[in-house]
């Protein structure tokens, strides 16, 4: 973080950082991620989980995904807009179109989906997504 590079800088640019070798026996080890890690699970992820899935694989990395009519979008970015209570809410159904994006319910709520990725193309969402009736898998 920015605090930590302040604070650390001038020990840095004068060689005064005393490195540490890491403690293999109490590190933390992980798989490799795959392409699917950025599948979307409207139905089982909550909107906090989703926009945090959305924000970490954002450009320049892969991206996070899902289907609309056979196609597949890249979600660029998210915002979890003020949540509302949704009756017989169906995960994954945009709900809203917007000046600023598109609202789609999740498991818990909705996120506001502001940036997306067609074809290798940027799109502004609610340029592509031009009815409420439609659901993302």
């Amino acid at each position: 973080s920015r605090e930590l590079l302040k604070k650390n800088y001038k020990n840095i640019i004068n060689s005064k950082i005393i490195f540490q070798k890491q403690n293999h026996k109490i590190a933390t080890y992980t798989c490799a991620r795959t392409p699917d890690d950025g599948a979307i699970r409207w139905q089982q992820d909550d909107t906090v989980k989703i926009h945090n899935l959305i924000r970490g694989l954002s450009f320049p990395y892969p991206g996070a995904f899902c289907m609309y009519k056979g196609e597949k979008i890249i979600i660029q970015k998210s915002q979890i807009p003020l949540q509302r209570k949704w009756s017989g809410s169906v995960p994954g159904r945009v709900v809203g179109l917007y000046n600023n994006g598109v609202e789609v319910l999740t498991c818990d709520g909705s996120i506001l989906i502001t940036e997306i990725e067609v074809e290798g193309k940027r799109i502004a969402p609610q340029n592509y997504f031009r009815s409420i009736k439609g659901t993302l898998v």
